[in-house]
């Protein structure tokens, strides 16, 4: 069999529409796609997009799959998320009422167990990776190529996407350096602006919350206080955790625990780099130095996994969502190629 349409192409699309509905964007590859979007930019939207889909024509765009190869993919089913409604209404999805959201999401979650239902009885035993319900109805899963047919073909399953992996990103260049580039310095002297009640989700290798430069100023009243994220944390059934008050929430999405700091040997600090270009407060000033950071860690601190996958980079970008994230960084590093059982068989 032939190469499907890939996740990454999905991933686009979550992007726009979560563009359109209201969030700021910055996405960034190790081939320095960098950008920048808000929603009130119709011409920024259009230009983020066409990067977007020029990144995914560098992407194999054919790769021969034999029946029983075991592939990671997405299985997206019927049903509105909160973010596609907001999206039909011109809305944020912050701006949603707490009953719509919840009944949005329980429809979603809904659906996705009727189609796990009619998966497993079509014969295909299947183990949930991870699960979507905010900017994507579905759920991460590995099967045999030769099973998507069968899968696709289901009542409750509105399409299943191959899943892409990403390599680990690379250091940033020397932030001492950067202000001059952004002209930080004129937003804060002219604008008066340094992040204040903005809260930024970084989508990368992982932040260390206890370093000198990741804090607020005495002064700064915090957009998420403790008591609130550990609400959401607890009503909104999200993995992750409270660290401080700089950093209010936290998680690593690929190895599935608290552990949100870049270790061990192969750890490239890039997710340190970036929160620090956004929203260092110390001897090093970000952007923006008084905004608060999510710590959404989607690479591995095992050496063995030197890279991610789609799935795991919108696992994170829909609890960013659900925690009301203003802007969303996304380091995407360079394409490693689809999903090769043979090669995930080795590292395992």
């Amino acid at each position: 069999m032939k190469w499907k349409k890939p996740f990454s192409v999905m991933t686009t699309t979550v992007l726009m529409a979560s563009m359109f509905a209201g969030s700021a964007w910055a996405n960034e590859s190790s081939s320095s796609l960098t950008s920048v979007v808000s929603s009130s930019s119709k011409l920024q939207r259009e230009l983020v997009q066409k990067k977007l889909e020029k990144q995914l024509k560098k992407l194999p765009q054919k790769v021969e799959w034999k029946e029983t190869d075991n592939v990671r993919v997405v299985v997206e089913v019927e049903g509105k998320t909160p973010l596609q409604y907001a999206t039909e209404q011109g809305k944020l999805y912050k701006d949603l009422s707490e009953q719509t959201r919840e009944q949005l999401e329980k429809q979603a979650e809904q659906k996705q167990k009727e189609a796990l239902q009619q998966i497993q009885q079509s014969g295909v035993d299947v183990d949930v990776e991870q699960s979507f319900t905010t900017v994507v109805n579905g759920f991460s899963t590995e099967v045999q190529y030769g099973d998507i047919e069968k899968i696709q073909s289901l009542p409750s399953v509105k399409a299943v996407h191959l899943v892409n992996a990403y390599e680990r990103p690379q250091p940033m260049p020397n932030m001492k350096t950067s202000h001059q580039f952004i002209q930080s310095q004129a937003t804060w002297a002219d604008a008066q602006l340094r992040g204040e009640g903005t809260v930024i989700a970084i989508i990368d290798t992982g932040i260390d919350p206890s370093h000198q430069d990741m804090k607020l100023s005495e002064t700064t009243e915090e957009a998420l206080t403790k008591d609130e994220v550990e609400q959401m944390v607890s009503e909104q059934h999200l993995p992750g955790k409270y660290f401080t008050e700089k950093v209010p929430y936290g998680y690593n999405y690929f190895d599935k625990t608290d552990e949100i700091r870049d270790l061990g040997p192969a750890a490239s600090m890039h997710g340190m780099h970036v929160a620090g270009t956004a929203a260092a407060n110390g001897q090093i000033s970000g952007v923006a130095p008084e905004a608060q950071v999510l710590a959404m860690k989607v690479f591995s601190n095992d050496p063995m996994y030197a890279y991610t996958y789609d799935d795991v980079y919108v696992a994170a970008i829909d609890d960013a969502i659900k925690l009301g994230a203003d802007v969303i960084n996304m380091s995407l590093g360079s394409a490693a190629a689809f999903y090769n059982e043979r090669n995930y068989s080795a590292t395992s």
